[in-house]
């Protein structure tokens, strides 16, 4: 029975790091072959900065995040093998483990009061269209609208949330991927101007001001 228990623990264990892991300081190359060799299977993180590894391992925006300057600096190329049987949604606690043991960085997390936004669906319902976008999202910026095609609802309130600079929490249960076309100018977005939500109004979409909790990540190296 125990040595049953000690091998489930070790199969618990190896599914929460990778396989293998290079990690080299990023230095500009001309050359193509310069670039980090990839394995089959294997991740690449190219010219990345900690801070980017962080986003990615705890899901916060870098805003969230405080640590020294060398989060920022220093930027490395990675590649990183998870575990054949791995799953999508156990990279990110891999990612915290090589940070831990191969960066030596302790993460803080607290939850700290912080005005954002709701996304919610409008009285009259969704004026938003399927995609046909099979190659995943679009960004696209014209003088007088911003196109985000391909993307799902709860990425659409991240991309909100990146340029408002508050948190935006999906609330409208829409499934599938579709296209929205934002009637504002860039400038606007960044400003959070009052065309921002008539612009979302006319996706039949509600952008609501709601008092929440963020998280907030303190990052020290020891």
């Amino acid at each position: 029975m125990k040595s049953i228990l000690l091998a489930l623990l070790a199969c618990a264990l190896s599914a929460q790091t990778f396989d293998s892991v290079s990690i080299k300081p990023f230095t500009p190359q001309d050359e193509e072959d310069s670039a980090p060799a990839r394995e089959p299977g294997a991740m690449l993180y190219s010219n990345i900065s900690l801070k980017l590894l962080i986003t990615a391992a705890w899901g916060v925006r870098p805003d969230q995040i405080a640590g020294p300057p060398s989060l920022d600096t220093e930027r490395y190329d990675i590649v990183a093998k998870p575990p054949a049987t791995a799953t999508k949604d156990q990279i990110p606690v891999m990612l915290q483990n090589l940070l831990a043991d191969r960066f030596h960085l302790a993460v803080h997390v607290e939850e700290k009061p912080r005005v954002g936004y709701a996304l919610t669906v409008g009285k009259d319902g969704p004026k938003i269209k399927r995609t046909k976008v099979v190659t995943g999202a679009d960004f696209s910026v014209a003088p007088d609208h911003i196109d985000i095609a391909g993307a799902t609802v709860p990425a659409f309130a991240g991309m909100l949330a990146s340029f408002l600079g508050h948190p935006v929490a999906d609330q409208t249960g829409i499934a599938g991927t579709w296209d929205f076309r934002l009637n504002l100018t860039m400038a606007d977005l960044k400003a959070a101007s009052p065309s921002v939500f008539t612009a979302i109004q006319n996706l039949g979409l509600n952008l609501e001001t709601r008092a929440t909790t963020t998280r907030y990540l303190t990052v020290t190296q020891q």
